[in-house]
């Protein structure tokens, strides 16, 4: 309550048993409609039980837009394995690598370990080094969260 940034990444990375992240990362008008979507598919009995698990993770992203937080990008440069964190200047929290569907946690322990030997200096370097394949690195630019890695390590003279 005191530390809303904190209880709210704590939240996510310890009671949430399902997450659709890229909607989360969007806002709160895109929770809200996914939401109802359930709601109503709750309501013909036609819900999954991961829209069920769905549910809370909508409910806790709404009240964290309405009370002037947000997520920040998922970055491979930044994001831990399962855990997620949080900015306080930016008041985001930043989504771990393994919330991504398709991606795991051996994967995003990959990713960090090869990190914290050295920063990562190219896609084909994150490839290489984080054991990551060409689907994974294309969930992975979709989200945006290759940051600014250029594709190659070969320089262009012209």
């Amino acid at each position: 309550v005191h530390e809303p940034l904190s209880y709210y990444a704590t939240y996510f990375t310890l009671r949430c048993d399902a997450y659709d992240i890229e909607t989360m990362m969007k806002g709160i008008q895109p929770c809200l409609r996914r939401l109802a979507e359930i709601r109503e598919k709750t309501r013909l009995r036609t819900v999954t039980p991961k829209e069920t698990a769905l549910i809370n993770a909508y409910e806790q992203t709404i009240e964290m837009y309405d009370r002037g937080f947000s997520f920040g990008k998922i970055d491979v440069n930044r994001s831990l394995s399962t855990k997620f964190t949080f900015d306080a200047e930016k008041k985001e929290i930043i989504p771990c690598i393994a919330c991504i569907d398709g991606i795991g946690a051996a994967l995003g322990d990959s990713i960090v370990a090869a990190r914290e030997k050295q920063p990562f200096t190219s896609i084909e370097d994150l490839k290489r080094r984080g054991k990551v394949g060409d689907k994974a690195i294309e969930v992975f630019r979709h989200l945006g969260a290759l940051g600014d890695l250029p594709d190659s390590e070969q320089l262009t003279l012209f």
